[in-house]
């Protein structure tokens, strides 16, 4: 299931209930876990750069990576 929106003029997809995080916004998030290592990185943050909703970003990321985004920057630090 895809559903294309509008947002700020441009489009981009949601993302259904069976889709993991896109190429692109998994880099996004990379990218800001990557340059921020040593800072707290909100989930906010994390999902301001994929450009969804906190919720959302939670269970696409769960999804796409095996793991919570707070598991990952974890496991990144180490």
């Amino acid at each position: 299931m895809e559903v294309s929106h509008y947002v700020d003029g441009t489009e981009s997809r949601a993302i259904g209930k069976t889709d993991e995080l896109d190429r692109a916004r998994a880099s996004r998030t990379q990218d800001l876990i990557e340059a921020n290592f040593a800072r707290s990185i909100s989930l906010g943050e994390m999902a301001s750069a994929a450009g969804i909703s906190r919720f959302q970003f939670l269970r696409s990321f769960k999804r796409t990576t095996g793991e919570t985004p707070y598991q990952y920057v974890l496991r990144r630090r180490i």
